[in-house]
Parts: C-alpha cells; sequence; structure tokens
C-alpha cells in the first residue's frame, strides 16, 4: 500500500529518486500513475501463493502464474500497439489487469478446492506473543537478507538511471534475459522449499 501510494500519489518524486532524466522522468511517471494500483494485487497474490505451496496446493499459483503471464503478453500487445495505441499507459494498464487476473484465479480456484486455510483472513493475523519471537528468532537473517538485497537493487537501479540513455536501453534488454535466468533458479529454490518444508513439517529433521 505503501508503494502503491508514492506511485499514485508521488511518481515524480519517485522518477526523481531513480533518474535524473527529464524525458524518463515524463514516461515513468505516467507509468507509475496507473501502474501503482497493481502492486497491492501482486503482494496479495504472493502472498496467498507461499500459503498454497506450503499446504501443497503448488497448482493454483501456477495457474494463476501461467493466466497472469498470458494476459500480460496480450494486452501488451493490443494495448501498447492497438488502436488507438496507450504507449507506456497501455503498458501499466496491461500490468494491472494481469495482476488483477492472478488474484482472481488463485481466488477462484482456492474456492473450487475448498482450500482450509486461504480465506480464513481473520486467522491470518492472529499473532501470539511467542510465535512471534520465535518467528523473528528464525527469520531474521532471512528478513535482513531480502532487506539488503532489496535496498542494493534500488541503489543498483539509481546509478544505472544517472547512466546515458543508450546505457539504460541496453540494461532493459539486458534484465529481459536475466529474468528468465533468474526464473529459472527461483522455480527451482521454490520447488525445493516446499520439498524441504513438507520433510521438516513432517517431523523428518535429517
Amino acid at each position: 500500500v505503501l508503494f502503491a501510494a508514492l506511485a499514485l500519489f508521488s511518481p515524480e518524486f519517485v522518477m526523481r529518486v531513480y533518474t535524473d532524466k527529464p524525458a524518463i522522468q515524463e514516461i515513468g511517471v505516467q507509468y507509475l500513475r496507473m501502474v501503482g494500483f497493481a502492486y497491492p494485487l501482486q503482494v496479495y497474490a504472493m502472498a496467498m501463493s507461499s500459503l498454497l505451496r506450503t499446504t501443497d496446493r503448488v497448482r493454483i499459483p501456477l495457474y494463476g502464474a501461467i493466466a497472469s503471464v498470458a494476459t500480460n503478453v496480450v494486452l501488451n500487445w493490443l494495448l501498447i500497439f492497438g488502436l488507438p495505441a496507450m504507449g507506456i499507459q497501455g503498458a501499466a494498464l496491461a500490468t494491472v489487469c494481469a495482476a488483477a487476473v492472478n488474484v482472481l484465479v488463485i481466488l477462484l480456484l482456492g474456492k473450487v478446492q475448498k482450500h482450509p486455510y486461504l480465506f480464513r483472513v481473520s486467522k491470518h493475523f492472529v499473532w501470539p506473543k511467542a510465535f512471534v519471537a520465535e518467528y523473528f528468532h528464525k527469520c531474521f537473517p532471512i528478513l535482513m537478507n531480502e532487506i539488503l538485497i532489496g535496498v542494493g537493487n534500488m541503489v543498483v537501479n539509481m546509478v544505472l538511471g544517472r547512466q546515458a540513455e543508450q546505457a539504460i536501453a541496453a540494461t532493459a534488454v539486458f534484465r529481459t534475459l536475466e529474468g528468465l535466468v533468474i526464473g529459472f533458479f527461483a522455480g527451482f529454490s521454490n520447488a525445493a522449499s516446499v520439498l524441504v518444508g513438507k520433510c521438516v513439517g513432517a517431523g523428518e529433521l535429517d
């Protein structure tokens, strides 16, 4: 919600943080003003997907992701270059629609399969002190790792945003290829974590 608010209500500030190029700032502001609606949906889908994977319902988030990517690809083509061509705003709208499709597919399939915990939202926010203490004791190194990765990526983007426009364009192309590699290893590690989690949950610590 915080990042969505920044994107929707203060996109100029966000773009000034990341780049000093007025032309790029102008395009980025148009994109952020619309794509900000996708951020809460993406986080919600991520949380639901994690819950489903850890309860052995791995197909639901898979189907949601496939539907989301397909929606994004088709709508990017239609909205960026369509009639009328929306350009960067079309790309942002496609992202919002894809995020909404992901959430809807997960909720629909979760309802059809009668997932025992996904819709008990009130229980998601019941955190006894002992549980919270144990959680942070075990997860603090992981949380710090993720936070520092996020900060590191932000700093890298701030540096890249102040390079020549040709370098920024080249980085965008490279990151498409990088995303394929990261996607493979992220999927592999998520699958491994599900298998390890099942063993730990069953008491098979060795």
